[in-house]
């Protein structure tokens, strides 16, 4: 089932402590919150885990810095479980904070977060990223815990954790397995976009769409289906003009949208202006030549789907 987001009084009540401390603990302490239009939302697992690690120990006063050492790049590393990789932070000088990460596909996904990490690398880390305060470090962080789970692979385990047991035999049963890999999808795209559509920005998880590029239907396994890199998370009429091929997306990442559409259509929808799609990535690029050319195939016999 899609886990509902809780608000800052839900996740008090559900720690037992004031709503102050929530807010407090997710500027000073890294606790998993996301921001939608100007609320905080939350997912109860992902605050169960962080309390499970260590997060709210300690009482409500924000941990102290430890003082810097005076050589070089400070780096010490945890494995935590709830990131499903190991995580090194370090201080370098008096104002660049540092995280390293095991996970190459991770690493690469932080791309809009501070700048590529210089220094020698922990044993063990492939990548890492410097950002220059401590709310820019929880802001890094929290986005690598959902990159962690939503990134290729992650979500392909998880999905066949979920569906071990689940018998297969007849089309109601296969119906269930498809409803499970489809919420995970789902759940995994509003990490992975950050709640929020990649062409308008808007940030209500209630009223986004997964919009797979190449359809589940037409995919040939579980890892093409699940993939993060198949979708890109809309706002519902961008969504339904996607899937039903009115628009397609470029190299550039700016979107292209069917003559079959007048001036005053475009005008309603939204498309009178050159829209582009943010975050886009290669993963993403290796799969829109196959909605390209399928759109392209339905333009050019003057249909739709």
């Amino acid at each position: 089932m899609t886990e509902f987001w809780s608000s800052v009084d839900e996740v008090a009540k559900h720690l037992g402590v004031a709503q102050d401390s929530i807010c407090r603990w997710i500027e000073a302490r890294g606790m998993p919150a996301h921001k939608i239009g100007r609320l905080w939302k939350f997912k109860l697992s992902e605050v169960d885990q962080w309390v499970h690690v260590g997060g709210a120990g300690g009482g409500e006063k924000p941990a102290r810095r430890r003082p810097r050492r005076p050589r070089g790049v400070v780096m010490s590393g945890k494995r935590m479980d709830v990131f499903s990789m190991r995580v090194w932070l370090g201080t370098f000088g008096d104002a660049v904070f540092l995280a390293a990460f095991s996970q190459q596909n991770v690493s690469r996904a932080l791309g809009d977060y501070g700048t590529p990490m210089a220094a020698p690398m922990p044993k063990g880390a492939v990548g890492g990223r410097m950002v220059p305060e401590v709310p820019a470090l929880h802001r890094l962080l929290r986005h690598a815990f959902q990159l962690s789970k939503a990134l290729p692979n992650e979500l392909l385990h998880t999905f066949e954790k979920r569906v071990a047991t689940l018998p297969k035999a007849t089309e109601a049963e296969r119906l269930v397995i498809q409803r499970v890999g489809q919420n995970l999808f789902g759940d995994s795209l509003l990490d992975l976009w950050e709640g929020r559509c990649a062409v308008t920005g808007l940030a209500v998880p209630a009223l986004l769409r997964a919009s797979h590029i190449k359809p589940w239907a037409d995919c040939e396994t579980d890892a093409e289906r699940l993939g993060v890199y198949n979708s890109i998370l809309l706002a519902p009429h961008l969504d339904t003009a996607f899937d039903r091929e009115f628009i397609t997306i470029q190299n550039d990442d700016a979107i292209i949208v069917s003559e079959s559409l007048d001036a005053g259509d475009r005008s309603a929808l939204g498309l009178e202006e050159p829209l582009r799609v943010r975050g886009v990535t290669d993963g993403h690029r290796s799969y829109l030549p196959w909605h390209r050319q399928r759109v392209f195939e339905t333009w050019e016999t003057g249909g739709t789907l």
